[in-house]
């Protein structure tokens, strides 16, 4: 399976429903096999045009931690069986497009956890609008609704909404645009995007200056890593350092 696609920096400036549509449902490899699925059965238009959970009922919100044997298996649920009668087996496609499904998910909960990207809504207990903890998308029994952008939580076995109407962004990216306003830094002086690209990696990654002791290796490895994960422009070690001169 290809590397997921999905990066704090492209993730920016969406409500997670739009993010879910853009980095999900529309993954090259999704709607490959999606069009194979649809063959096998029509049923599924609506899951990958407009983000129904699968299954025979209509339902937009997705676990954002799924086994990819029980997702496969929500494609060819009955909405009915009895006991006794054999359970549907998934088709090859059906398994496969799921297997991607659950790691493109796992993907940008992995980028909420960590912080990298932060969601912010309307806390439904209060009505307050703020940032959303990054561990609160670890708990279990968490749920996203696609059509209205909600976080959910399960209790009693039932999903409620706890955060609603959620955007994500992502402080570096915001941090870059920060620092290259028409390509000018924070200080005035010219700066490239490659060394904007280093400036909002140091930034992120030591908010209150690069430890000190720190080896020149372990830093620009970091920095380095940093930029690939979160989709900015990758510098050599040469660009680091001309930056770290000039900063």
């Amino acid at each position: 399976m290809p590397e997921s696609k999905i990066n704090a920096h492209a993730l920016h400036g969406l409500s997670i429903a739009e993010a879910f549509k853009k980095y999900v449902l529309n993954d090259p490899d999704v709607v490959s096999l999606a069009t194979v699925v649809l063959k096998q059965d029509r049923i599924h238009t609506h899951v990958f045009q407009e983000g129904q959970y699968p299954g025979p009922y209509e339902d937009y919100t997705w676990p954002l931690e799924i086994a990819v044997d029980d997702l496969a298996f929500h494609f060819v649920k009955p909405a009915a069986f009895y006991m006794g009668d054999p359970l549907p087996d998934a088709s090859k496609e059906v398994i496969e497009v799921s297997k991607i499904l659950v790691a493109l998910i796992k993907s940008m909960k992995d980028l909420l956890i960590s912080g990298s990207v932060v969601g912010r809504g309307t806390y439904a207990k209060t009505g307050a609008v703020g940032d959303i903890a990054r561990l609160e998308w670890a708990r279990r029994g968490v749920s996203i609704d696609v059509q209205n952008s909600d976080l959910l939580e399960t209790v009693s076995d039932k999903a409620v909404v706890k955060w609603s109407g959620i955007t994500l962004h992502a402080p570096a990216a915001a941090a870059l645009r920060t620092l290259v306003p028409d390509g000018v830094s924070s200080a005035g002086r010219k700066m490239t995007a490659y060394r904007a690209s280093v400036e909002a990696a140091i930034m992120s990654l030591w908010p209150k200056g690069i430890p000190a002791g720190m080896t020149v290796q372990v830093r620009d490895g970091k920095i380095i890593d940093w930029q690939r994960k979160n989709g900015q422009l990758v510098t050599s070690a040469k660009t680091i350092k001309r930056h770290l001169m000039n900063r």
